[in-house]
């Protein structure tokens, strides 16, 4: 048994192998606390909130060719965003959310429809007709 925390581990009962090996099978408790996590605070673009005509001028005024200079690839793409991002950065307003900690694949689109699921199951209790619970019952 290795550990780098030896305080995690108690219990620890070495078996005798029933067939003839050098292994033997372990038993030990592992004294873990469970950990909730918090929610993460990040910074995010404010589309609501874009000046879209201030921002399509100085897009028209970049002078993009400039970007297109370098003969390597990775440079020319840099060259672009960093043309493309410092245009984006004056004219889109940012904003902090707050995140919390899901599992990846709990997205915008499932959290939508699990709230039809739950308008659905709500209007299929109250009229318990079977057109509303067969509705439910597809989600």
């Amino acid at each position: 048994m290795f550990t780098t925390v030896p305080d995690l581990i108690s219990d620890l009962y070495s078996y005798q192998d029933i067939l003839d090996s050098d292994h033997n099978c372990l038993s030990f408790k592992v004294h873990l606390a469970p950990t909730t996590s918090r929610p993460v605070s990040k910074e995010v673009l404010n589309y609501k909130k874009v000046n879209f005509e201030e921002l399509r001028k100085t897009l028209s005024f970049i002078p993009w060719h400039v970007a297109m200079l370098d003969d390597n690839l990775d440079n020319t793409v840099s060259n672009w965003e960093d043309l493309f991002w410092a245009a984006v950065n004056d004219f889109v307003p940012r904003r902090t959310v707050s995140v919390k900690r899901s599992p990846p694949w709990i997205d915008a689109d499932v959290k939508t429809l699990c709230r039809k699921k739950d308008v659905a199951s709500r209007k299929a209790l109250r009229t318990k007709d079977q057109l509303h619970v067969k509705n439910f019952k597809s989600f």
